[in-house]
C-alpha cells in the first residue's frame, strides 16, 4: 500500500486528510471488499484521501469509482 500511497499522494497532494496535530493522511481501501469474500492483501488495497473514501462507499458513482480505482490500482502494481 505504501507504493499506492505514494503514487496518490504525488498525484494530488491537496486531497490528503489533515490530523488535528496537522499531519496529512490517507485512507486504505480495499477494491474488493473483505465482507465480501475479498483478501485483505495488499494487492487490492489502495490509498485514498478521505472523501474520494466516501465517494467509493457512499457517492452516487461509488460502483463505477470503484472499478476505476481498481484498474489503477492494477497500473501501479504493474509499474
Amino acid at each position: 500500500m505504501a507504493v499506492a500511497a505514494a503514487h496518490l499522494a504525488a498525484a494530488r497532494p491537496r486531497l490528503v486528510g489533515i490530523t488535528p496535530q496537522g499531519r496529512p493522511y490517507l485512507e486504505a481501501h480495499h477494491v474488493r471488499r473483505v465482507s465480501d469474500g475479498g483478501l485483505d492483501h495488499p494487492r487490492w488495497v489502495i490509498a485514498l484521501c478521505p472523501n474520494c473514501h466516501r465517494r467509493v462507499h457512499h457517492g452516487q458513482d461509488g460502483e463505477q469509482y470503484n472499478k476505476r480505482l481498481a484498474s489503477q490500482l492494477n497500473e501501479i502494481e504493474l509499474s
